[in-house]
């Protein structure tokens, strides 16, 4: 099973780099410039060109913008209050919580005080969060995504359509605030009362993770999701 999981995740791999070179071809036709695939670790970017910085999804929807370990969030938003480190470590879960499914609290089993003080974080901190999830990935990384390239079919560079990255991080920051989700296991981001991106526990979509007792490093992480299709058609162009 390890190596069936191993065999395909390497597949995957393969398959979003053969992608981002496709859109990196596509790229250059369209606006005659050199695009270069990035691939380095440390940064968000995937392609650059001209002077933009591209992030490629290969999805059509329900877009993966940023997985972060706990610690390192709590590290790039400098988190000192023990209240909001606690809930994280209980909402988001972990090896400590082997009585709980998936070895993580919902919001119920959780101190309204502590659930509270970490919405309120993460509404006074919106720009900044959104910078960690979506643009840079860390607060001192100088190097940032101005673009996000998702297509419309998956893993077809023809269909590809472009978000607006600093434009709609702008938008939502003056208009939209975080809640937490009816199922209590998840958080949502609502922008004039529409559900455009959500937050939750990584493995809670990893139900072939359940039993087992050794988990990836990002398992427990933090996921940020973008919902495509309620983005504002403003903040979505054709390439």
């Amino acid at each position: 099973m390890t190596n069936t999981r191993s065999i395909a995740g390497r597949k995957a791999k393969k398959d979003g780099h053969n992608f981002e070179h496709s859109v990196s071809l596509l790229l250059q036709e369209k606006f005659n410039i050199d695009v270069e695939v990035d691939g380095k670790p440390g940064t968000k970017v995937d392609l650059r060109g001209g002077d933009n910085r591209y992030s490629v999804k290969k999805t059509p929807d329900d877009l993966q913008v940023g997985l972060i370990t706990q610690q390192n969030f709590i590290d790039a938003m400098d988190i000192k209050d023990n209240e909001i480190i606690t809930f994280i470590g209980e909402f988001f879960g972990g090896d400590h919580l082997t009585n709980y499914s998936r070895r993580r609290k919902n919001l119920d089993e959780i101190p309204k005080k502590l659930s509270q003080k970490f919405l309120n974080f993460l509404n006074n901190n919106k720009e900044n969060i959104f910078k960690i999830a979506i643009t840079h990935g860390s607060l001192d990384q100088q190097d940032s995504v101005n673009y996000i390239l998702f297509p419309e079919i998956k893993h077809n560079a023809s269909t590809l359509k472009m978000i607006d990255a600093n434009k709609m991080i702008k938008d939502f920051v003056q208009n939209g605030n975080w809640i937490y989700s009816p199922n209590k296991t998840s958080l949502h981001f609502y922008y004039n009362n529409i559900r455009v991106m959500g937050l939750q526990m990584y493995g809670s979509r990893n139900k072939k993770h359940k039993e087992n007792k050794t988990y990836p490093n990002t398992y427990f992480g933090l996921q940020f999701r973008i919902i495509c299709g309620k983005i504002k058609a403003n903040y979505v162009t054709d390439v």
